[in-house]
């Protein structure tokens, strides 16, 4: 019996809810405990606990409330509708990014919605869903149409236009040559994007 109740500590230990048949076999290993001849005391609660496998705090919850159901939302498993309000606003604000040469992904799409947009916080699983729904898919950048620059590149922009004002003011002679490609490797994997260049 003792270890047929620590394969089952084993599988709910980690679990922050236990299911009304989980929570009835522990306070049924604690009854039986009493039966057995244990005091009524913390080592009992702690012995059931152990052969249980779940916290001292949480056999004592099971034990004073008795066994509790989880509350079920009211509107679970249903989706949230999107009005094109805030569809135009989840475009608008993957576009911004891309003209700010920012990745869009989930967590900057989400937080820079919530920071401008809207009041209610959307879970990142809904906004995901919208994306989708609109049009949009996480997949890799088509680098010749969207060239997402790292701070690296950035930096080296800066430096080189700093250089030319200098070289200019000095009066020296500047000669140009064409480069035909750029470092593929410094730009973006992967983003939400559509098929809108």
């Amino acid at each position: 019996m003792e270890k047929l109740m620590q394969c089952l500590g084993t599988q709910i230990k980690n679990k922050l809810f236990l299911n009304e048949q989980s929570q009835q076999i522990c306070l049924n290993v604690y009854k039986n405990l009493l039966k057995r001849g244990y005091i009524e005391n913390t080592s009992t609660v702690q012995e059931a606990a152990f052969l249980t496998g779940i916290s001292v705090y949480k056999m004592n919850q099971i034990i004073k409330n008795g066994i509790s159901s989880r509350k079920v939302r009211e509107d679970k498993g249903v989706q949230k509708k999107l009005d094109p309000s805030m569809a135009k606003s989840i475009v608008n604000t993957v576009y911004e990014l891309y003209k700010q040469n920012t990745i869009p992904t989930l967590d900057i799409i989400h937080r820079r919605l919530s920071e401008t947009y809207f009041d209610t916080n959307i879970k990142k699983s809904t906004l995901y869903n919208w994306l989708k729904k609109i049009g949009f898919k996480y997949k890799t950048i088509d680098k010749r149409s969207a060239v997402m620059e790292t701070r690296r590149i950035v930096n080296w922009r800066n430096s080189y236009l700093q250089k030319i004002r200098e070289y200019k003011n000095e009066s020296r002679p500047i000669y140009f040559l064409d480069e035909t490609w750029y470092d593929s490797h410094d730009t973006a994997k992967k983003g939400w994007t559509n098929e809108n260049k």
